[in-house]
């Protein structure tokens, strides 16, 4: 995840726009991420990502250039995934796995099954640190 944000970071500062050379690296780190996730956290991850699609001219006619941005723009064709360019905010992808992690972490705390609480200050400690 964090290959696949320094690279939309990297485009977002410049013009936004793609090269064709590196839309396959970009979408290789994309769906790999994705493959680790449920289905709802993908849809999550597809909201925040920062790849969008973006109708352009081209010699042929129409064709279609993938632009990166961290915050979403009406004027955009919008969202990678589903196409729609609702205005979200954009958000680090590192940081949206970072809460998803701390989300779970959670769930087995006191559980007989699980944990104690005091286990979970350690690992908070060490996201914190992942973090910064």
């Amino acid at each position: 995840s964090l290959k696949f944000h320094v690279r939309v970071a990297e485009h977002s500062l410049a013009d936004g726009y793609l090269e064709s050379s590196r839309v396959p690296l970009l979408l290789f780190d994309y769906y790999r991420v994705k493959g680790l996730l449920l289905k709802e956290e993908q849809l999550l991850i597809d909201e925040v990502c920062g790849l969008q699609l973006e109708d352009a001219e081209g010699e042929d006619g129409t064709s279609t250039k993938f632009f990166v941005c961290l915050n979403y723009k009406p004027n955009r064709s919008g969202n990678f995934m589903r196409g729609d360019g609702d205005g979200t905010m954009g958000m680090a992808l590192p940081l949206i796995l970072i809460i998803l992690l701390r989300d779970y972490l959670a769930q087995p705390l006191c559980q007989t099954w699980g944990y104690p609480e005091r286990v979970m200050n350690l690992m908070e400690q060490e996201l914190t640190v992942v973090t910064r």
